[in-house]
């Protein structure tokens, strides 16, 4: 049974489901996430369940459900994936969504530990999500709240990692993207201008909001570091330049262009993002291969897993973004190249090699405040 708290406790049987607790993973505002075991399966995923407190349990139930069917239409590696939503069938009918019960970090947990990721873990991390996002948007999707608490790095049984887009709750059609300029959705700090402005979004808002991923995976700290309180916030999104580090040109023209005010200024989708980032690479005769590209985990988990929890950092030092670390080949950028026929028929693999350690599970999705 819940506790006064919204919560359940290990050795509780979801009512109504062959859902049993194996242990609380991750708590917010808006609801809890459990590491579940279906015992008539015997296999563990992860359950997301939302406080009935927050609203009616008919509204919860229907937002929980509609997030499950966005994730049931995303087949994308890179997208954490989706088993089944519904509700317990008690006199409180608490809505949940079933996903694949993931292992690692956030990255937002892994920026804190390790100050940044380094030019090719980030350029990596970044690759995964615009090939997630590419098939979003092509589905008419719109994220609206990519920030690091929403990308995981999964590390499997073998030791790969992959990153993982997870939250799709606050996703909208494009055409219905921001219907209620007073309703906003997202997170201030990694929304795009025209999104904390109340207008209408299509796929660059999300881009912008990658770019700032990027900029916080090589730098270290967000771009505009300065801004505290959501006005401030907002008036940065709105009308500051982004100072850059003394990064090579070919990132610091990616960069730029990614989180430019306008968004016709921006790359015209993730494959074009996904594409000049490559050239860039190129530029620096740096490959974003996946097995020249380790992502680090965090020694210890954001989400209170001991300190074991972490794969090992396999960065070299020259993955550090510094101007004396490359060799740039050329100044300009290489040219997007042909576009390729079929949505993602030319994405590179999404698994990433890491130093395996024992691992614990940790959240698989956010629980938005």
């Amino acid at each position: 049974m819940l506790d006064d708290a919204n919560r359940y406790h290990a050795g509780d049987l979801l009512c109504g489901t062959p859902y049993r607790v194996i242990s609380l993973i991750a708590c917010g505002g808006m609801g809890s996430v459990y590491e579940v075991e279906d015992e008539s399966l015997g296999k563990r995923f992860a359950l997301k369940a939302l406080h009935t407190s927050v609203t009616s349990a008919i509204e919860t139930e229907r937002r929980m459900r509609a997030e499950a069917r966005i994730l049931g239409r995303l087949t994308h590696p890179n997208v954490v994936q989706v088993f089944t939503a519904g509700a317990t069938r008690d006199a409180h009918p608490v809505p949940f969504i079933v996903m694949e019960l993931l292992v690692g970090s956030t990255l937002r947990a892994v920026i804190r530990e390790r100050g940044g990721l380094g030019v090719r873990a980030g350029v990596r991390v970044t690759l995964d999500l615009l090939g997630a996002l590419e098939q979003a948007h092509e589905l008419g999707l719109v994220h609206r709240d990519i920030k690091p608490d929403n990308v995981f790095l999964h590390c499997d049984k073998r030791g790969d990692r992959t990153t993982k887009l997870l939250d799709f709750g606050v996703a909208d059609r494009l055409c219905d993207a921001n219907r209620d300029p007073a309703n906003f959705a997202g997170t201030f700090r990694y929304a795009s201008p025209e999104q904390v402005a109340g207008r209408p979004l299509g796929p660059t808002s999300d881009l912008y909001s990658v770019g700032l991923l990027l900029f916080e995976m090589l730098a270290g700290h967000h771009a505009f570091p300065h801004a505290r309180g959501r006005e401030a916030i907002v008036h940065a999104h709105m009308n500051e330049s982004v100072t850059l580090p003394h990064w090579p040109e070919p990132i610091r023209a990616v960069v730029s262009s990614a989180l430019a005010k306008e968004p016709g200024l921006r790359p015209a989708d993730a494959w074009t993002f996904a594409s000049r980032l490559r050239g860039a690479m190129r530029a620096m005769g740096i490959g974003a291969q996946a097995s020249a590209c380790p992502v680090p985990a965090p020694a210890s988990n954001v989400r209170s897993a001991p300190p074991e929890a972490a794969c090992d950092r396999t960065m070299s030092s020259h993955d550090t973004l510094r101007d004396e670390t490359f060799e740039v080949s050329r100044d300009e950028l290489a040219g997007d190249g042909a576009r390729r026929s079929g949505a993602l028929a030319s994405r590179e693999s999404s698994t990433l090699r890491v130093v395996a350690r024992p691992t614990a599970r940790v959240a698989i999705a956010s629980t938005r405040r």
